[in-house]
């Protein structure tokens, strides 16, 4: 009877030690449930490019930053002025570059026209050191955004009951030219005129993430740089355009800011605020 008991009270306690291991399993598994239905519904975000906020790249041995600098850009100048302005700006640019190569800091751009300051890739924890520099105002980190994802853009307008009638537009002696900002632009399409020059549709533009004049999208993943391509047919195939003479129809200048970026783990076609 002893030994019966002796054992009974024995299950007791390990059912008393186990129940709270069990309660506490429990309650993990429901965390670990909660985790993954929040880490699907984060795929399908990520899958359907719905990011309107900024984003941060993944932290490495380097970051990307906007250091402005001391001083007015070369647009606060009077109009005849402005050359010279952005001259004076260069010169001082220079000796704050001096200062940033003996920190280890890569300068990638260079702004003098709307802002005074440099595009850098700057050593992890050597911020504090370049805030120190006396020519320094503030520092910015680089964030990244998907094309055309600006909230607003998307927001229906208001409807009006009486609409102004348009002015009519003023003769012009050459047509007009659209700065496409955006992903790369594949040229060679035959919406789009298969090439880049002055008897082009596309007449010109600039690749910001190579340093070129180029602006085709990477020839190794030209899929993941569709939207460029994309928003360029929708201006130069527009049926605003039908009826146009051959010397006004308008022509596209195509800027390449948008690259694969390494964000939260995954590389994601995005274009960098210091582009």
């Amino acid at each position: 009877m002893r030994r019966a008991l002796s054992l009974a009270g024995s299950a007791c306690a390990a059912l008393a030690i186990a129940s709270p291991m069990a309660i506490a399993q429990e309650e993990v598994s429901a965390a670990d449930e909660r985790a993954r239905a929040l880490d699907s519904a984060s795929a399908w975000r990520d899958l359907l490019d719905a990011h309107r906020a900024p984003r941060l790249p993944t932290p490495g041995d380097t970051e990307s930053v906007i250091v402005l600098l001391d001083g007015p850009a070369a647009s606060a100048a009077a109009p005849p002025r402005r050359a010279a302005a952005a001259k004076a700006i260069t010169a001082r640019q220079t000796k704050v570059r001096r200062a940033l190569a003996s920190l280890g800091v890569t300068v990638n751009f260079r702004y003098r026209v709307l802002i005074n300051g440099l595009g850098v890739r700057v050593p992890s924890g050597r911020l504090p050191s370049i805030a120190a520099l006396p020519q320094v105002r503030a520092i910015i980190p680089v964030g990244f955004m998907a094309p055309a994802q600006d909230g607003d853009a998307a927001r229906p307008r208001p409807e009006t009951s009486a609409r102004p009638t348009p002015a009519p537009a003023p003769a012009r002696a050459a047509p007009a030219h659209i700065a496409l900002i955006d992903a790369g632009v594949d040229a060679d399409h035959p919406w789009l005129g298969g090439g880049i020059g002055p008897t082009f549709p596309i007449v010109g533009g600039w690749d910001v993430v190579d340093g070129d004049a180029d602006p085709r999208p990477d020839p190794r993943d030209p899929d993941g740089e569709a939207h460029g391509t994309q928003l360029a047919s929708l201006l130069l195939r527009s049926p605003s355009r039908a009826g146009l003479p051959p010397e006004r129809l308008p022509r596209v200048l195509a800027y390449r800011v948008v690259a694969r970026e390494a964000i939260g783990g995954r590389l994601r076609p995005l274009a960098r605020s210091d582009r």
